[in-house]
């Protein structure tokens, strides 16, 4: 398409004297009185003229120069501005607007004077100030930008008609000066202030014809014509009716040369007419013609044809133009049907009326025989196309400006380029995304053929990132790479969604006979869809996450991948895999034997020093037009980086530099995710993946510009990386789940009974011991330690009891633990403690049936002890049970049996006063109760025991501690604690057919105190030789006593009060 013309498509604007200035510019002699300015009509001041010599062989236009003057200040000195010249008339077309000059009358004093201000910059030709229009003056400075300089105007001297042949001469004079007699001179290319000057006329631009070749350049191979809308609608309108037009060029032989209209037919610019082939061609077309039956046989109408005014207009094959002769395939007559004059167009423009253009039947032969043609005479001036109101109709017809025959001033019609099947650019700003789809013609050119079943999206064109079609075959439509967002800027601005600095716009969208096909016209440097027909479907939906791989931590902690390329071959997929196999340097490999790849975590990289995913988000810009308003909005496509590790020896995956070019595992990196290369997955057709190196999280512009690739090596396979938007040979990837699972699943869900030993040594086992150092309260304190059953009478048997196991498609089995379980004592009532009391259901004849509605299971718990850990740290900062100092400054929490009551997904614990303490057990994230058995070997069943990690930080915010879900069990310093390293976690295994009852070890003391509250007393049991305190809620003691029975009733009043037995935790109860 003509550039130029996209670009004031674009704007909505058509300035077809600035788009058309490439053919040969007519001037015409302009009858003007200059002796009475104000006389002047607003039509003439408004046009703008050339101004030249009488014999037009040269005209004044606009030069650039650079000042040098150097008296001038600097910021002058070396600045380029526009003075004047001389313009041979040959060359003055290829001027342009710099060569037209309007005419204004100014007022100075009592006299009337002229100024001249140059189309091409809106500005009037100037003198400096300290400058007096002499012979020795400074050039004229058209351009009004350099220092000093001020509005100068003109004065005559000699002929007062600039009509005559001998002119006028200029005298120039500053704004507020007196006049001089110094003049303006133009001598061929020279312009100068002279004592005598130059006689110059002043003439007006004649119409120009537009050339076919401007013509077609609108859709590249056509164009349309649009009329002013009128009521009733235009009759019978060939001009608009057809999808395009195409300017066809007709030369040689007897046929008049020119343009001709084709609307139908082959695609083809030009025809000769000796050469039989292209008559051929041009037979089998269909052209406008203006037809030979005026709309009157009236003869005193204006319209009855006879001046070359009343002739409507239709459509013909060009075999109707013509007779042809059989034996050469050449025209023998001008006509046949129709006059093939009467097809043959003139379309001009003029500069002083850029908003329509004029449309003519070229010298059209007439008559009213339209069998014969032989009562048909020429008419020897050309005909315009306009409209007229007829018979309460709106027809297309004819009228002739040389027989001065025309239509009533309102009856005239406005003809531009454009169409009617023009989309109105704006109602496609909707703020949703859109896909644009190829359309193939069938006619495709070998350098288009790729565009064949394309989508646009983002195509690396020899090292140039943009706009383009790429396969349907490799991009997903639901993929940000095909999506664009539309903006209003310059036309229809098409940003990609995933890489928004890849863009093109679209100046002019025009429907086709197809529905919901259009031909895309665009402007700027990008025009690969430019002159396409395609089709535009909106995204109706869309999320954050679209064309990439989203996983969440719990689903990447379940399960292993195999990571690798994909291949189909002609025998099926062979699909070459990762394998950590250049033992040496560390260096990734690839296998095709799925059983030597290496198995991979991914793991979502975090930012740094939080809990917090490093997500990437590109951020697109929508423009909405609705309600006759236009507004934005912002839409983010969110990006989740992965980082890969060997399931195997937990490294790391990095990319080697120092001219290596290949991916590694990096020994020195088995546990920070953020310092290992990080990799978007982005989704390709077939369930397969490009891995992109991802950009830094954050706002980013692209998502990044590698990506990953099979190269080839001396042996055993290589990994390197190249252009994101590169032909997808070797870099399309798989991401498959390996069978295996990640974590064991105990195999009696609920109720089993197990031992955990290590690995290394199966006599040493997991149990309860208590701490003799450890002594709160005076009470000795009991954590979860490991020691060797040939040497110690321990009991290491463990009730397991299910947290968060079968639910949905987790693999991630998360249980409780715990010791001291009666199993069978089921019943709970959430309502009245009271009722879950041994004496109460005694008394009732068993449980209530709220109770029975709510099973419960009451023990003691293995807990992570953090969070009493920083509570009791911020006033014992030296002596700390609570935890376990491994090395310097790294402080890590013990684990503990705390006694509680587990209730449908909520774990209740009774912290020390008496405070209950509830823990959910519905969703996959971990807490200080939940513990998995993730593997390390599956055949051998040997795993690492997971669970929640806190930081040890007293005085910190409990919501600003650091915690995640990578916390593992230790044994280090003779207690097992919770470190936030997998490697260092220790290699557990498991016997499931643990006969031992789950109960308390040898010095482990678990309580047997209860509290139950009734009507104005409280019962305490199992508390007897031990002195109890109550108090109310403002702190008061109303009992001190020591209990001398079992079971003992002590009075105490209605409320809520504090019951505390000596080396018990406290409890509050309710009494009535």
């Amino acid at each position: 398409m003509n550039k130029k013309f996209s670009t004031l498509m674009a704007t909505g604007l058509l300035v077809l004297g600035a788009l058309f200035s490439n053919v040969n510019a007519q001037t015409n002699a302009k009858d003007l009185d200059l002796t009475d300015p104000t006389s002047y009509e607003a039509a003439d001041l408004n046009q703008y003229y050339y101004i030249g010599l009488a014999d037009k062989s040269y005209y004044l236009t606009l030069d650039e120069i650079t000042n040098t003057d150097a008296t001038a200040s600097s910021t002058v000195k070396g600045k380029k501005y526009n003075s004047l010249k001389g313009v041979a008339a040959a060359s003055l077309a290829d001027e342009g607007d710099k060569a037209l000059f309007k005419v204004e009358v100014v007022k100075v004093s009592t006299a009337n004077y002229f100024k001249l201000t140059n189309k091409s910059n809106g500005k009037s030709i100037q003198f400096k100030a300290t400058d007096t229009p002499t012979a020795t003056s400074t050039v004229a400075i058209a351009a009004g930008d350099d220092a000093g300089a001020v509005a100068s105007y003109f004065d005559l001297i000699g002929s007062v008609d600039f009509a005559g042949a001998s002119g006028a001469t200029l005298i120039p004079f500053h704004g507020g000066a007196t006049a001089n007699t110094n003049q303006m001179k133009l001598a061929t290319t020279a312009f100068t202030i002279e004592s005598a000057g130059t006689a110059l006329v002043l003439y007006i631009a004649e119409d120009t014809k537009i050339a076919d070749a401007d013509l077609n350049g609108m859709y590249g191979d056509g164009f349309s014509l649009k009329f002013k809308e009128m009521t009733p609608a235009i009759n019978a309108n060939p001009f608009t009716a057809a999808e395009k037009i195409q300017a066809v060029t007709v030369s040689g032989g007897s046929v008049p040369a020119g343009t001709y209209l084709k609307v139908a037919g082959a695609d083809f610019a030009t025809i000769d007419m000796t050469d039989k082939d292209e008559v051929a061609k041009f037979t089998a077309a269909t052209f406008i013609v203006m037809d030979t039956i005026p709309l009157t046989k009236d003869g005193s109408s204006n319209f009855n044809g006879k001046k070359g005014a009343g002739y409507q207009f239709t459509t013909v094959k060009g075999a109707d133009l013509l007779t042809i002769d059989a034996a050469t395939g050449l025209p023998t007559k001008t006509y046949n049907k129709r006059h093939v004059n009467n097809a043959n167009f003139a379309i001009t423009n003029n500069v002083n009326n850029t908003d329509s253009l004029i449309v003519e039947v070229v010298k059209p032969v007439l008559g009213v025989n339209d069998k014969t043609m032989e009562n048909q005479t020429a008419y020897g001036s050309n005909v315009r196309v306009s409209v007229i109101n007829f018979g309460g109709q709106n027809i297309l017809t004819t009228y002739s400006v040389a027989d001065n025959i025309v239509p009533a001033d309102d009856e005239w019609t406005l003809i531009t380029l454009g169409a009617n099947n023009i989309v109105d650019l704006k109602t496609l700003l909707k703020g949703q995304f859109i896909n644009v789809s190829y359309v193939a013609t069938g006619k495709e050119a070998d350098a288009d053929k790729y565009k064949v079943d394309g989508v646009l999206a983002v195509r690396d064109n020899a090292g140039t990132i943009e706009a383009d079609y790429v396969a349907k075959s490799t991009v997903l439509l639901s993929s940000p790479e095909a999506q664009w967002a539309l903006t209003n800027d310059g036309g229809l601005k098409l940003v990609n969604r995933e890489n928004t600095t890849v863009s093109l716009t679209i100046a002019q969208l025009r429907k086709t006979a197809k529905t919901g096909v259009y031909v895309a016209t665009t402007t700027g440097a990008n025009d690969n869809i430019d002159g396409d027909q395609i089709t535009i479907s909106f995204v109706e939906n869309h999320t954050m996450f679209d064309g990439y791989m989203t996983a969440t931590e719990n689903i990447l902690r379940n399960t292993v991948y195999f990571l690798g390329q994909y291949r189909a071959t002609a025998d099926g997929d062979l699909n070459s895999y990762w394998a950590e196999n250049h033992n040496a340097s560390h260096q990734i490999g690839a296998t095709v034997v799925k059983e030597n790849a290496t198995k991979w975590n991914l793991e979502l990289v975090k930012k740094a020093d939080k809990n917090e995913v490093d997500t990437i988000f590109v951020v697109s810009t929508m423009n909405v037009w609705a309600n006759n308003k236009m507004t934005t909005k912002k839409d983010s496509l969110a990006i989740l980086p992965y980082a890969y590790q060997n399931n195997g020896n937990n490294e790391y995956v990095t990319y080697k530099e120092d001219k290596l070019n290949y991916y590694i595992c990096d020994k020195d990196n088995k546990t920070d995710a953020k310092a290992a290369d990080r990799f978007a997955l982005k989704m390709k057709p077939g369930n397969t993946f490009n891995y992109v190196i991802a950009e830094d999280g954050g706002v980013q512009d692209n998502v990044g510009a590698k990506k990953v690739f099979l190269s080839n090596s001396e042996s055993k396979g290589s990994w390197d990386k190249n252009e994101l938007y590169s032909l997808n040979n070797n870099s399309l990837m798989v991401v498959e789940k390996a069978d295996e699972p990640e974590y064991r699943k105990v195999a009696k869900a609920w109720g089993d009974t197990i031992s955990i030993y290590r690995q290394e040594n199966d006599a040493q086992m997991v149990y309860e011991k208590a701490d003799a150092k450890s002594v709160v309260d005076g009470k000795t304190l009991s954590f979860l330690n490991i020691d060797n059953v040939n040497q110690f009478d321990v009991n290491p048997a463990l009730f397991v009891d299910t947290a968060y196991v079968n639910r949905g498609e987790n693999t991630c089995y998360q249980y409780l633990l715990a010791v001291g379980v009666d199993k069978e004592n089921s019943y709970y009532c959430p309502y009245n403690e009271e009722h879950n009391s041994d004496e109460w259901r005694e008394a009732n004849g068993g449980p209530c049936a709220d109770a029975k509605e709510h099973r419960a299971l009451k023990g003691r718990f293995l807990i992570n002890l953090i969070d009493t850990a920083n509570v009791y740290g911020d006033t014992h900062l030296h002596n700390n049970p609570y935890i376990n100092m491994v090395e310097a400054d790294e402080n890590l929490a013990k684990l503990s049996f705390v006694e509680g009551i587990h209730v449908g997904d909520t774990l209740i614990l009774t912290r020390k006063g008496g405070e209950a303490v509830k823990l959910r057990m519905d969703d996959a994230n971990f807490n200080v109760a939940k513990f998995a058995f993730r593997y390390v070997d599956n055949e051998a069943g040997t795993f690492r025991i997971q669970t929640q990690y806190k930081e040890y930080a007293p005085g910190k915010a409990a919501e600003d501690i650091e915690t995640s879900n990578e916390g593992y069990l230790r044994w280090v310093n003779g207690t097992v604690v919770v470190t936030n390293k997998l490697t260092n976690g220790d290699v557990f295994n498991m016997n499931e057919d643990e006969t031992r009852t789950p109960t308390a070890n040898e010095g482990v003391t678990a309580s047997e105190v209860s509290v139950i509250a009734k009507d104005g007393a409280v019962i305490i049991s199992g508390a007897q030789g031990k002195k109890v305190t109550i108090s109310n809620v403002l702190g008061q003691t109303v009992a001190n006593t020591v209990i001398s029975s079992d079971k003992a009733e002590i009075a105490a009043p209605a409320g809520v009060v504090v019951v505390a037995v000596e080396g018990e935790a406290a409890v509050k109860a309710i009494v009535k």
